[in-house]
């Protein structure tokens, strides 16, 4: 039997995830993928979690990488002058999640989840 994957990141155990484990997860991997240290990762350093039609719609300066603002859930962010306009994670839990943020990823389509869970792990 195979284990769970969303049972990895739900920190309170209701069978969903939240924004907040979503955060806490994708921060966790952003730090581990930045191997250079600069706040950012690139292409390389993404190791294809992401095609490249999705690193451009999420890369809103173009320098062909993407901040922990880029990155992450938006809401993390509403306080700076400039948010992130398309936060790839923010994209996918939205995708994975059939009614919204609140809810979390309980009774989503695999492919979705599966698409999340690239950029949590």
């Amino acid at each position: 039997m195979r284990a769970n994957p969303i049972r990895m990141f739900d920190t309170d155990n209701d069978a969903t995830l939240d924004p907040a484990a979503v955060n806490k997860a994708a921060s966790a991997l952003f730090a581990k993928l930045d191997r250079d240290h600069n706040g950012a990762l690139g292409k390389r350093e993404l190791g294809g979690r992401l095609s490249i039609k999705e690193l451009a719609v999420a890369d809103p300066d173009y320098d062909g990488a993407l901040t922990a603002e880029e990155y992450l859930l938006r809401h993390l962010f509403l306080r700076r002058a400039s948010p992130a306009k398309h936060p790839v994670v923010e994209r996918r839990f939205t995708a994975a999640n059939r009614t919204g943020m609140e809810r979390g990823c309980q009774g989503t389509k695999y492919r979705a989840r599966l698409a999340l869970l690239c950029l949590l792990k």
